[in-house]
């Protein structure tokens, strides 16, 4: 009896448990579950390697992210080449379809000579 007492409450703790799938940043909402990107309510085409990129700034925003980890968490496990831009590059591209102005970032700012920064919070729904 205690046991299944025991068994009923973990079960309804489960159910409580509420699960994130929306990840809010001020005008960017992404859906984990279905990969889907929007700002002001439309919808952001990403390719496979900017998704990647979005997902792990995003991910871990207010953080630092260096070059080395990108290339090691996005790249190597794939064993792709990848040359000194290609990182940059992927960067510009992201901006361009995320930013209101893509030279002014307020998203994805540049720390000169270490990596890149989420800078805006974000808010799990």
């Amino acid at each position: 009896m205690v046991l299944i007492s025991k068994i009923n409450a973990v079960l309804r703790r489960g159910k409580a448990a509420k699960v994130y799938d929306k990840l809010v940043s001020k005008e960017i909402v992404f859906y984990r579950s279905t990969m889907k990107v929007l700002k002001r309510d439309c919808e952001v085409v990403l390719t496979k390697t900017e998704m990647k990129l979005f997902r792990y700034l995003i991910d871990n925003p207010q953080q630092i992210i260096t070059k080395e980890q990108f290339l090691s968490a996005l790249w190597d496990i794939e064993g792709d080449f990848i040359d000194e831009n290609t990182l940059p590059v992927h960067i510009r591209r992201l901006r361009e379809k995320i930013e209101n102005n893509p030279s002014a970032p307020e998203y994805i700012k540049t720390i000169r000579g270490t990596g890149y920064i989420w800078v805006e919070r974000c808010i799990l729904k």
